[in-house]
């Protein structure tokens, strides 16, 4: 179950996030003429960016790895929550 909802969340959530990306883009060129309201808006669209460029060099490949080895890290988690109690 766990495992069918993250690759649920995948699929759906990259496509929330790359309109997300891009409606905050077309917002900042909106509010261009709007002085401080553009900067704040553009610092955003930046950060987004990053958030989601840094997702892509640090996140998805451990995804690909624990994507091959199923459900064991799952597994390896939990056992090892469990015995540290």
């Amino acid at each position: 179950m766990l495992l069918a909802f993250s690759q649920l969340f995948g699929s759906v959530g990259a496509a929330f996030e790359i309109t997300a990306i891009l409606t905050v883009i077309v917002l900042a060129f909106l509010v261009r003429k709007h002085g401080s309201t553009f900067y704040w808006t553009l610092g955003g669209a930046i950060v987004l960016v990053l958030a989601f460029v840094s997702w892509i060099v640090f996140v998805a490949p451990m995804n690909a790895q624990s994507q091959d080895e199923g459900c064991l890290v799952i597994l390896s988690l939990i056992t090892a929550a469990c015995a540290s109690r």
